[in-house]
């Protein structure tokens, strides 16, 4: 007989024994299931019990899906301590020293170069070279660039820096959304995705309140068309993004909170595809996009990369250096943080 239990009724006098049925099996455990996730494969850091995990989430890709992101890149911008001078947040033109007179005459004032142009300088400091290489009077380059940001001569323009921003650090993520057409553009099958991370942290001396911690954030998307003209948008934004142009401190004109990180309006960026004034489609953007980084004396995409790569560095680097300032068409202006 197996195992048994008493059951009272009311008293000790009716008492009923009743069998005890054997304990069920549990049921067979169903084999683990892989279950698809709509985003790419990503990591993330998980803190418990004082104790940090470093976890990876596996993904795999749903076949209703139409797209995958491609490998990201990444562009890393770090924030200065301070502006280096008042000049800073102007585009400025960059001149060397010459230690010999050259044969010739300037360009600008058709007098010889081994004639003195100004009494403001010294003798040693009356010339000026541009990257290029071409030979000017101090005082007559450094008015023509004022007006002409470029190379008299021959029109070149590498000796021009756009100004420095006043973004907070942060990552420029750019990828492939593949199979994801950018609306508006039938030659781009696919998108490019550009992604922001900027954290929170402490404002800067040319901040709005130096010391006081900022709202930063992770993933802020825009998007380009993965076409001729898209890539070469992206080239020039990913070098403003590096002088620091496309981002601020200021006050959200979506949530109305202070101290938040803000858009810039000279580098504006589309950010849904789902029309409106931040999104596609829209046949002007590109257009005014380019008009605004020419604005800020942004290289085309050409020179960007030559610059990024270091391949366009100053070749002059022994001598000393003159920084003409130039004064922008537009002022900046920090946009909708949307």
């Amino acid at each position: 007989m197996g195992a048994t239990k008493i059951i009272h009724y009311g008293s000790d006098d009716l008492a009923v024994i009743v069998p005890i049925p054997p304990p069920s099996a549990p049921p067979p455990s169903a084999p683990p299931q892989r279950v698809p996730v709509a985003f790419s494969p990503s990591a993330f850091t998980a803190t418990a019990t004082g104790l940090a995990a470093t976890c990876s989430v596996a993904a795999t890709q749903p076949e209703t899906s139409t797209w995958t992101e491609l490998p990201r890149k990444a562009e890393q911008y770090i924030a200065p301590a301070v502006l280096p001078h008042s000049t800073s947040t102007l585009p400025h033109a960059s001149l060397f020293f010459v230690t010999h007179t050259p044969a010739g005459d300037c360009r600008i004032c058709r007098l010889p170069l081994s004639s003195s142009s100004s009494s403001s300088f010294s003798a040693n400091a009356q010339l000026a070279k541009l990257q290029c290489g071409h030979v000017f009077h101090r005082s007559c380059i450094e008015a023509s660039l004022r007006h002409h940001p470029k190379c008299p001569t021959c029109g070149d323009s590498g000796c021009i820096e756009p100004p420095l921003g006043t973004s907070p650090s942060g990552t420029m993520h750019h990828s492939i959304l593949r199979d994801k057409p950018c609306p508006g553009f039938a030659d781009s099958p696919s998108t490019i995705l550009i992604e922001y991370d900027v954290p929170h942290a402490t404002q800067k001396p040319y901040h709005p309140h130096p010391g006081r911690n900022f709202h930063g954030f992770l993933r802020r998307k825009a998007y380009l068309p993965n076409n001729d003209a898209g890539r070469d948008l992206l080239t020039r934004i990913i070098y403003a993004w590096k002088r620091g142009l496309v981002f601020s401190v200021g006050t959200s004109k979506t949530s109305g909170r202070s101290d938040s990180i803000v858009w810039s309006s000279l580098v504006p960026h589309k950010t849904s595809f789902k029309g409106g004034p931040h999104g596609w489609p829209d046949e002007d953007y590109l257009r005014v996009c380019h008009e605004k980084l020419n604005a800020l004396l942004v290289p085309d995409a050409e020179v960007c990369e030559r610059r990024m790569s270091g391949a366009d560095a100053m070749t002059f680097g022994q001598m000393p250096m003159i920084t003409v300032p130039i004064v922008l068409r537009e002022g900046i202006e920090y946009d909708d943080d949307s």
